[in-house]
């Protein structure tokens, strides 16, 4: 695990790849291509339904060019993991009523399980969904545009 400097770079990489390997964007944002919402709904349509759905997901963004927050997070996350960045963390941000809203990665996550409490020092917010943002970990609630009071964030998917 790096430090915080070295893992703003590894986030920063990462959206830049993500924005390459998905020009046609989000269906769900005002700036994705005029097909981007079929495109990702035909994505999800033939997604591999398995524990490990991150790769699976990956694959299937990058060859279709697209993809909403839950597959540009895979896409990170997958280039992540090649580059041998460790730990990373496929993450839901829960609203407060605990209803999964939004993915993102975190790499150097130190937290237990569900928890946000110890991010760690070195702990980095990759999200390039939303507005292609990397940050230290600590700043959620005032980066993350979705982020309301009372929102949590989960693991879903870990690599230590």
């Amino acid at each position: 695990m790096g430090g915080l400097s070295s893992n703003l770079q590894q986030a920063k990489a990462a959206v830049a790849y993500v924005k390459r390997k998905l020009p046609r964007g989000a269906g769900n944002r005002a700036d994705g291509a005029s097909d981007a919402e079929s495109c990702v709904l035909w994505v999800r349509d033939n997604m591999v339904c398995a524990e490990d759905f991150v790769p699976h997901l990956a694959v299937r963004a990058e060859q279709m060019g697209c993809g909403n927050c839950g597959e540009q997070a895979a896409v990170a996350y997958m280039y992540l993991k090649k580059r041998g960045i460790r730990s990373l963390d496929y993450m839901n941000l829960n609203n407060p009523s605990g209803k999964a809203v939004h993915s993102f990665v975190v790499i150097g996550f130190q937290g237990e399980g569900a928890s946000s409490s110890g991010w760690g020092e070195g702990a980095v917010i990759c999200d390039p969904w939303d507005g292609g943002q990397a940050y230290a970990a600590w700043k959620i609630d005032m980066n993350m545009s979705l982020w309301v009071s009372g929102s949590s964030v989960e693991s879903v998917y870990r690599l230590d």
